[in-house]
């Protein structure tokens, strides 16, 4: 989507870069991605590693595009 339009965009991206750079709190994250129904999730690819092992059976595939990396998720 276009970020400016996001309501609450800053709070929104706070959570995100809270969310995806501590494994600590996959909890929370997974919870999100439940509510929302999020079925990808692209983050930094620095964490995609710990977050990913933490997500365990969630993620159905992973693909690293230069500094990013897409989590594919499944049920």
């Amino acid at each position: 989507g276009q970020w400016f339009l996001t309501p609450d965009n800053e709070q929104k991206s706070r959570l995100y870069d809270r969310l995806v750079s501590d494994p600590e709190g996959t909890a929370e994250l997974m919870l999100l991605l439940a509510e929302q129904r999020i079925d990808y999730l692209v983050m930094p690819a620095e964490n995609a590693a710990a977050i990913a092992a933490a997500l365990g059976d969630r993620v159905r595939e992973r693909k690293t595009f230069g500094r990013l990396e897409l989590l594919v998720l499944g049920p």
